[in-house]
């Protein structure tokens, strides 16, 4: 194996994408996630998370699982009274998983290359950095919630990079659009889209706040 990939057991998750620099609770409940889970508890507690094409698969094949994913590490694990695993674990780091392995009783494996952000920094990175905080401000205004709040918190990030996970994280757009951001490796494109992404919510949130006031003068 060469030096760069590591082996992973591997849980596929449905309905969430987990990015780096983020700590996501969700419920593991497949025999075979369980072990993988259990396998990494009895070790360094890390894992590779990867996201299902399709959430509606009770046993999904390796192919039916994205390859771009996240290591991350298991911070908490409690089994509850249905049999569930509630776990939190910590996003590390992005991988790509270059091969999968699943054992007789459905375990996955993945051996896994760690994938290192690009454009850290520089003239268009602190561009879009300022319109973002701009366009979280303008969202606030339009739309004062605990999701804007959020969104705004994600804001307090160390890095660019870190702060662009924080914010895909916390959006409210769909699985496909979140793997989209997921799988964008420079930090500065990943930026850009979530300018995009911002832009189009505020639209719909300044839509919504329209069409109630005219609907609300009419009942008037």
């Amino acid at each position: 194996m060469p030096s760069d990939i590591r082996r992973y057991p591997m849980v596929p998750i449905r309905d969430v994408v987990i990015f780096p620099s983020t700590k996501v609770a969700f419920k593991i409940g497949r025999p075979s996630s369980v072990r993988a889970l259990e396998e990494a508890m009895t070790g360094d507690r890390d894992i590779f998370l990867a996201t299902q094409h399709d959430a509606t698969i009770d046993e999904p094949t390796s192919g039916q699982i994205f390859t771009i994913g996240t290591l991350g590490r298991i911070l908490q694990a409690q089994r509850q009274d249905n049999g569930q695993i509630k776990v939190v674990v910590e996003g590390r780091e992005r991988g790509e998983s270059v091969r999968v392995e699943q054992d007789a009783d459905g375990m996955f494996y993945a051996h896994v290359r760690k994938i290192t952000s690009s454009d850290e920094s520089g003239y268009r990175t602190d561009g879009l950095l300022q319109k973002i905080h701009t366009l979280v401000e303008q969202f606030l205004r339009v739309s004062p919630d605990a999701y804007t709040d959020a969104l705004h918190a994600s804001l307090r990030g160390i890095s660019a990079a870190q702060i662009a996970d924080a914010m895909s994280s916390h959006l409210r757009i769909s699985v496909e659009e979140k793997q989209g951001l997921l799988e964008t490796i420079s930090v500065s494109e990943r930026l850009q889209k979530l300018v995009d992404i911002l832009e189009t919510e505020i639209e719909k949130r300044q839509l919504d706040r329209s069409i109630h006031s005219r609907t609300k003068k009419q009942m008037d």
